[in-house]
């Protein structure tokens, strides 16, 4: 039997959309039939189990997710691309509803702010540390020993630091927790920073523990507003200074609805013999321009909190990302954990761990490319110590 045009055309979408294969067409624009989008759109919900409170609200979502078809073609019609996109558990969001919904619009003008701070007061010495705006930042350059953090170097002179592997993977050592799902929480900065800090302590102390990111959420001061966003060097500076001990996620769970809710951690309550960590320092470096320094630090210490733009991962599914977002750090909005990185491929790239949850991209992980400060991944790197 004969396969029509139509026919082709709902295989191609079928396969992209649900298969990860990217398609690459001429110029023109396909139209997809009603019926076609209403299929993909059934499967849609059934998947990532949507449903809406009227049917108003369900034609509404509808006309979104046909939009979301036409731009997932459009995306991979572009030839330069090592990216694979197609329908994820956002297809039904508009580009505006996704930014509001899990992206922190705040995160570009403080780390903006910070980069503005050095470059019109920089230090006498390049390889001093200074405070921008009451956070200390580390400055970094190609010297092997300087360019690292303070607190890192005294852990650094035994280790070889000229050599960096071709591959580090962190997951592979059991050093991360799953996946998170954030939701409609825009604390990203609170669940990467308390990622790093367990995998700190699975690398640091042989110590395997689910901390409470709704406790930094709720509690955490100085500039942070909960799930109506914040960031990672106000929330580590707030925590060294005013030595916060971190409760489980057990003796602090996430709350029902994932917000905010009242704090309810009395400012000392060790007596009550509740299970509790503490990090003893941190730092905030740029590593643009040199994120060899950045690779030597993930492969060395471990998983650090970046700040990203990740306005354009709303349909990823696989691949490297390499040319879908720029590296300036007006355009911040996220906050991540680089788990790892791998420079033996033709496109040497960090490995993400993301918190979207696991139905995300590569299971929760996507990949960006390494040099270029590319979605400005080295713009503002967040490191931090467990141990004194």
């Amino acid at each position: 039997m004969k396969c029509s045009k139509g026919c082709w055309i709902f295989c191609i979408l079928v396969l992209l959309c649900f298969l990860a294969i990217p398609l690459h067409i001429g110029t023109f624009r396909i139209r997809i039939p009603p019926r076609m989008a209403e299929e993909l759109f059934k499967n849609f919900t059934k998947k990532y189990n949507i449903s809406y409170p009227n049917p108003k609200e369900f034609q509404k979502r509808f006309g979104i997710f046909r939009t979301t078809l036409e731009d997932i073609l459009r995306l991979n019609m572009a030839h330069n691309s090592t990216v694979h996109f197609g329908i994820t558990p956002y297809s039904d969001l508009t580009p505006a509803e996704f930014a509001a919904l899990h992206l922190n619009k705040n995160m570009s003008h403080i780390v903006a702010a910070r980069l503005k701070g050095i470059q019109e007061n920089p230090p006498v010495n390049i390889n001093s540390t200074m405070k921008i705006n009451n956070i200390k930042y580390e400055f970094t350059n190609n010297n092997d020993y300087d360019r690292y953090p303070s607190f890192y170097k005294p852990k650094l002179l035994n280790k070889n630091i000229n050599f960096t592997p071709l591959k580090v993977d962190w997951r592979k050592e059991n050093a991360l927790r799953p996946v998170r799902l954030q939701g409609k929480c825009g604390a990203c900065y609170a669940f990467s920073v308390i990622e790093m800090i367990e995998a700190a302590l699975s690398i640091n102390k042989n110590l395997t523990k689910t901390l409470s990111v709704q406790q930094m959420i709720d509690c955490a001061e100085n500039g942070n507003d909960g799930c109506g966003g914040g960031d990672s060097c106000l929330l580590l500076q707030w925590l060294v200074e005013n030595q916060i001990k971190i409760r489980t996620e057990r003796e602090y769970p996430r709350s029902e609805d994932g917000m905010n809710q009242t704090c309810h951690v009395l400012l000392d309550d060790s007596a009550f013999g509740l299970e509790s960590y503490q990090i003893f320092d941190y730092t905030c470096s740029s590593f643009i321009g040199n994120e060899i320094a950045l690779l030597e630090i993930i492969a060395n210490y471990g998983p650090v909190v970046a700040a990203v733009n990740a306005t354009p991962w709303q349909h990823i599914l696989s691949g490297i990302i390499q040319h879908e977002c720029d590296s300036s750090a007006v355009d911040v909005n996220h906050a991540v954990l680089i788990v790892g990185y791998d420079r033996s491929g033709p496109i040497p790239h960090y490995i993400i761990q993301n918190t979207w949850g696991d139905q995300f991209a590569e299971n929760g992980f996507v990949r960006v490319a390494i040099g270029n400060n590319t979605c400005g991944i080295a713009t503002q790197i967040a490191l931090a110590q467990v141990e004194k």
